[in-house]
Protein backbone atom coordinates (compact mmCIF):
# COMPACT_ATOMS: atom_id res chain seq x y z
CA UNK A 1 0.00 0.00 0.00
CA UNK A 2 2.63 2.80 1.32
CA UNK A 3 4.84 1.51 -2.00
CA UNK A 4 1.64 1.80 -4.04
CA UNK A 5 1.19 5.52 -3.10
CA UNK A 6 5.03 6.56 -3.22
CA UNK A 7 4.84 5.72 -6.82
CA UNK A 8 1.73 6.93 -7.86
CA UNK A 9 2.91 10.28 -6.21
CA UNK A 10 6.18 10.58 -5.86
CA UNK A 11 6.47 14.20 -4.89
CA UNK A 12 4.12 13.86 -2.14
CA UNK A 13 5.44 13.64 1.19
CA UNK A 14 3.39 14.68 3.83
CA UNK A 15 0.76 12.62 3.87
CA UNK A 16 0.19 10.30 6.87
CA UNK A 17 -1.82 6.76 7.00
CA UNK A 18 -4.76 6.96 9.92
CA UNK A 19 -5.88 3.38 9.68
CA UNK A 20 -5.50 0.59 7.10
CA UNK A 21 -7.40 0.30 4.15
CA UNK A 22 -10.93 -1.10 3.98
CA UNK A 23 -13.07 -2.48 1.82
CA UNK A 24 -16.30 -1.14 4.78
CA UNK A 25 -15.93 3.00 3.15
CA UNK A 26 -13.75 5.22 0.73
CA UNK A 27 -11.96 8.17 1.19
CA UNK A 28 -15.62 10.04 0.01
CA UNK A 29 -17.66 8.44 2.91
CA UNK A 30 -14.89 9.00 5.61
CA UNK A 31 -15.03 12.75 4.97
CA UNK A 32 -18.32 12.41 5.85
CA UNK A 33 -18.19 10.61 8.90
CA UNK A 34 -19.52 7.64 7.55
CA UNK A 35 -17.83 4.32 8.37
CA UNK A 36 -19.85 1.64 7.05
CA UNK A 37 -20.58 2.80 3.44
CA UNK A 38 -18.78 2.90 0.21
CA UNK A 39 -20.20 5.92 -1.63
CA UNK A 40 -19.16 5.61 -5.23
CA UNK A 41 -20.70 7.26 -8.28
CA UNK A 42 -21.11 3.77 -9.32
CA UNK A 43 -22.41 2.09 -5.85
CA UNK A 44 -24.01 4.55 -3.33
CA UNK A 45 -24.58 7.94 -4.36
CA UNK A 46 -27.33 10.52 -3.85
CA UNK A 47 -30.06 10.38 -6.12
CA UNK A 48 -30.26 14.17 -6.67
CA UNK A 49 -26.59 14.38 -8.01
CA UNK A 50 -24.99 13.51 -11.08
CA UNK A 51 -23.31 9.93 -11.13
CA UNK A 52 -19.77 11.03 -11.65
CA UNK A 53 -16.57 12.11 -10.15
CA UNK A 54 -16.18 15.34 -11.45
CA UNK A 55 -15.54 18.16 -9.27
CA UNK A 56 -18.93 20.00 -8.99
CA UNK A 57 -20.28 16.53 -8.74
CA UNK A 58 -18.62 16.05 -5.50
CA UNK A 59 -19.33 18.86 -4.78
CA UNK A 60 -22.83 18.16 -4.93
CA UNK A 61 -22.38 15.11 -2.76
CA UNK A 62 -21.04 16.81 -0.16
CA UNK A 63 -23.32 19.88 -0.08
CA UNK A 64 -26.48 17.19 -0.40
CA UNK A 65 -25.30 15.12 2.90
CA UNK A 66 -25.16 18.18 5.10
CA UNK A 67 -21.41 19.52 4.62
CA UNK A 68 -21.05 23.10 4.92
CA UNK A 69 -18.28 24.40 2.80
CA UNK A 70 -16.05 27.44 4.10
CA UNK A 71 -13.87 29.85 2.68
CA UNK A 72 -10.02 30.06 4.15
CA UNK A 73 -10.73 33.10 5.76
CA UNK A 74 -13.35 31.65 7.99
CA UNK A 75 -11.68 28.81 9.47
CA UNK A 76 -9.97 28.97 12.60
CA UNK A 77 -8.50 26.26 15.09
CA UNK A 78 -11.71 25.31 15.85
CA UNK A 79 -13.03 24.76 12.68
CA UNK A 80 -13.78 20.88 12.26
CA UNK A 81 -11.70 20.33 8.90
Amino acid sequence: MLEDLNDLFPNLSWYRITSPPSLQYNCVAWALEIANQWLSHDRTWPDSVPRSLQADALAQVFATMATQFVTAASLSRATKK
